[in-house]
């Protein structure tokens, strides 16, 4: 009796702890499980709101190279009608394409894509969209609409700019199945779909049965559930009526939302044979827990320890699995080197990865270095530098020195022909206990990376390139309008009219000079105007004949400043100076100072004189001063007027303006 009570009891402690642990593991399983489910659908809908976007930049590239065209700066509409038409042939998914006035959005041309009456196929994109498009001067994506065959589409609206102005605006209708075609780029388990919103969440595109349910709104459960936003993992039910898992990310470009929704069978299939399989298991327990009652008795101490010795042994190979399968997964290959004292190379430990990485191990004579063979025979010469012995030949630090430091390589794979990899390779010599040289490294695929880095310099080369002939050719061009106005002003008999010509020609130079600059010294984000307006004041005494009684003193930092900035300062300076030449000096005689200083920020541009002074009849008369003026409000500048240096040259009273002109002002 008592050994049956004492059985009784042992099989009661021994169920209970094992029915608690099940129902934890149930309780951690799901738990885990449903984690699992919402970072594959959070991490899904990431992917699908990638591709959605990279559609949609495509497309906006295609528009906003189009708007580049030469014929829009001429305003020649068939022309550029000529170009609209190749690229909208080049896009099978574009229903039409439109040029729209900025002022109004009104159409000036309309294409349609087969040919047709476009007025028939699409509408043009909302009113109120152009004028936000054109004043934030930024692209714009419409909502979904349906085409007169009902054709669900959205309209992109991309603004024209010249000189940061919106001259006009050029529209594209874009068919939803694009975007859901662009949904079933990134690849999703089985039963899976993923759906696109506009902000009124109206199905733009679907992975499946796009045809029955784009343009159509959700179900109201999942408009709740988004509109809250309180939670990004739900249960819900779709257009289908089926129970799903759904999760959704909203896009900042377009404020789309992106929405996955994966079975509900997916989380609810294994927690129920999770939970049959512990149920089974616990009544299985249990009979053999009556069964071994008897056993456990005097066996209770021995099960113990076996146990722990178990625990503790299936935590190693857990461990061990863990690494394996990071080092599996990871792109490139975890290694330990060990080159023996007769100068044999051998591999320990060599990850998984590398078949990944170049498909297998080569074969190598006996004692060479296998890893060796993988790198580029034109880069072996650095695998070997990285792995050279140190301090006389030992290579693995002595434990009461600091450890050396580890060494990096970037190395090509492979025998030299076909595509090339890239790898990067980090090594740090180990300490060991036997007389050898070892090295615990990994060597990671880079090649992305190395492709990624060779296409950013392209186009950078590419677009300073692009820059400078633009700049060269604007130069060009002002030279010729320089050129035709001083030969117009030859054929003018009348002096006042010739004067005037002159002066929109000196006017014209400075603006060409800077341009000019900026095309010699390669430097678009800025110019150095202590130097353009050093050349400025050279040619106007050069225009005015260099006045033997007048001398001419330009001083100044060597600073530089925005081009937006430089060519409306360029101007002031210009009227200013051939002011002062024009008028100060009755007599013939004179100075004029030309100064420009850093203060703080700011810069300070200064011109003075010692000649008759400015009368107060003409302080606010005159072409050149409203111009100055004009251009002062253009760069957000001040200026002030006041006696001028009379002391030095033995003037009148003389004239001195001192002009603010707020920064960025960068010092060389």
């Amino acid at each position: 009796m008592k050994q049956r009570l004492q059985v009784v009891v042992l099989a009661t402690a021994v169920l209970l702890p094992l029915l608690a642990f099940s129902s934890a593991m149930v309780v951690l399983f799901d738990r885990q499980q449903k984690e699992t489910v919402e970072n594959m659908l959070n991490h899904a809908a990431a992917a699908l709101e990638d591709a959605l976007e990279r559609e949609l930049v495509s497309n906006i590239a295609g528009l906003e190279s189009l708007a580049t065209s030469i014929h829009l700066d001429d305003n020649d509409i068939v022309n550029f009608a000529v170009v609209a038409r190749r690229l909208l042939e080049s896009r099978a998914n574009w229903l039409s394409l439109r040029l729209l006035r900025a002022g109004d959005g009104t159409p000036l041309l309309t294409l349609p894509a087969d040919g047709g009456n476009a007025d028939a196929t699409t509408t043009p994109p909302p009113a109120g969209m152009v004028l936000d498009a054109l004043t934030a001067r930024l692209p714009m994506v419409s909502e979904v609409r349906h085409d007169s065959r009902g054709e669900p589409f959205v309209s992109i609206v991309v603004p024209v700019l010249r000189d940061g102005t919106a001259v006009y605006a050029l529209s594209a209708a874009l068919r939803s199945r694009a975007l859901s075609a662009a949904l079933g780029g990134p690849k999703m388990p089985a039963g899976w779909f993923g759906a696109a919103l506009d902000a009124d969440r109206v199905i733009l595109a679907r992975t499946r049965r796009q045809e029955e349910f784009v343009g159509k709104p959700v179900t109201e459960s999942l408009r709740q559930r988004i509109d809250r936003g309180d939670k990004s993992f739900f249960f819900a039910r779709n257009k289908e009526g089926e129970e799903v898992y759904t999760a959704f990310a909203t896009s900042p470009l377009t404020g789309w939302t992106v929405v996955v929704g994966a079975p509900g069978e997916t989380v609810a299939g294994p927690m129920r044979r999770s939970l049959m399989a512990v149920t089974g298991g616990g009544l299985l327990a249990l009979a053999a827990t009556v069964w071994l009652g008897a056993l456990l008795v005097g066996n209770a101490s021995r099960r113990h320890a076996m146990e722990r010795r178990l625990l503790a042994l299936e935590g190693e190979r857990m461990a061990e699995r863990r690494l394996a399968d990071v080092a599996a997964n990871l792109p490139g290959v975890i290694f330990r080197r060990v080159r023996d004292p007769d100068g044999k190379v051998r591999y320990p430990y060599l990850s998984a990865g590398l078949n990944n990485l170049a498909g297998g191990m080569p074969e190598a004579p006996p004692g060479a270095d296998e890893l060796e063979m993988l790198i580029h025979p034109e880069d072996r010469d650095g695998w070997r530098e990285i792995f050279r012995p140190a301090d006389g030949g030992r290579q693995a630090p002595a434990p009461e020195k600091t450890p050396l430091e580890p060494r990096h390589l970037e190395a090509r794979i492979g025998p030299g022909a076909g595509p090339v990899r890239w790898v990067r390779v980090m090594a740090r010599p180990v300490l060991t206990g036997d007389n050898e040289t070892a090295w615990d490294g990994v060597a990671l695929d880079v090649t992305d990376l190395k492709e990624a880095q060779h296409r950013l310099a392209t186009s950078l080369a590419e677009s300073q390139e692009l820059l400078q002939e633009v700049h060269h050719r604007v130069k060009n061009n002002l030279q010729v309008v320089w050129s035709l106005i001083q030969l117009e002003a030859m054929q003018i008999e009348d002096q006042e009219a010739r004067d005037r010509m002159e002066i929109i020609g000196q006017r014209i130079g400075v603006m060409g000079r800077i341009h000019e600059q900026v095309y010699a010294s390669k430097e678009f984000s800025r110019i150095d105007f202590g130097r353009q307006l050093s050349a400025l004041c050279d040619a106007l005494a050069r225009t005015f004949g260099n006045p033997p009684g007048v001398n001419l003193e330009v001083a100044g930092d060597a600073l530089f400043c925005h081009l937006d900035t430089a060519i409306p300062l360029g101007l002031i300076a210009n009227e200013l100076v051939a002011n002062a030449f024009k008028h100060a000096f009755p007599e013939g005689a004179g100075t004029i100072r030309v100064s420009l200083r850093a203060r703080g920020d700011e810069a300070v541009l200064e011109v003075s004189d010692d000649g008759v002074g400015m009368s107060g009849a003409n302080t606010d008369r005159g072409l050149g001063l409203r111009l100055i003026k004009g251009l002062l409000r253009q760069i957000g500048a001040t200026m002030q007027t006041g006696p001028g240096t009379a002391d030095a040259g033995g003037g009148k009273g003389g004239t001195r303006v001192t002009i603010s002109i707020p920064g960025p002002w960068y010092a060389r």
